[in-house]
């Protein structure tokens, strides 16, 4: 992923902002540094954090298009843990697919019927390890309102993310 030395300030002067203990500076130069578990990480920085979903569509018919797409909600979930699917299947596609595939002209279904599908539209979709599935974060973020009212997804995405700040570690520790 390629980004400028102006982008990684402006980051690095958010999270100083944000009194997370992250950010070291000496003189001119700032430094990313974190000395707890990312778990704890995440937990701090979760209150400023917003989904990455920009919006919900349920289409009428589930076109060929759509079933390419990667997992989202909750069929991503199902992938990354033991919680089971809806019914119906969620697909996440970012903002540039929905107008590839023309989304916002789908016919969608009634509100209060169930759909074949739902596709969530996404702000970003962030390049992960595992194939045809969103990242760990997005779900997580993505889910927060759902995860408030069902104990068991809430126990699966902690789950999630404990295994996927482990990995982050393992692979953080290999390159330094």
């Amino acid at each position: 992923m390629k980004v400028s030395k102006m982008s990684v300030t402006r980051c690095l002067d958010e999270l100083e902002v944000t009194k997370i203990d992250v950010v070291i500076k000496q003189g001119r130069t700032s430094c990313f540094v974190w000395k707890g578990s990312y778990e704890k990480l995440f937990q701090a920085a979760l209150p400023f954090m917003r989904t990455p979903l920009y919006k919900e569509i349920n289409p009428a018919l589930k076109s060929k298009e759509i079933a390419k797409c990667r997992a989202g909600g909750i069929s991503a979930l199902s992938q990354y843990s033991r919680i089971t699917d809806h019914n119906h299947m969620t697909y996440a596609v970012s903002k540039e697919e929905a107008k590839m595939l023309e989304i916002s002209t789908i016919s969608k279904m009634p509100k209060g019927e169930v759909a074949e599908a739902v596709v969530q539209v996404m702000q970003y979709i962030l390049p992960y390890g595992k194939k045809g599935v969103i990242d760990p974060l997005s779900i997580a973020l993505a889910l927060q309102e759902e995860s408030r009212y069902d104990v068991r997804i809430e126990k699966e995405v902690e789950k999630m993310l404990k295994r996927f700040s482990n990995n982050i570690s393992r692979i953080l520790m290999t390159t330094i």
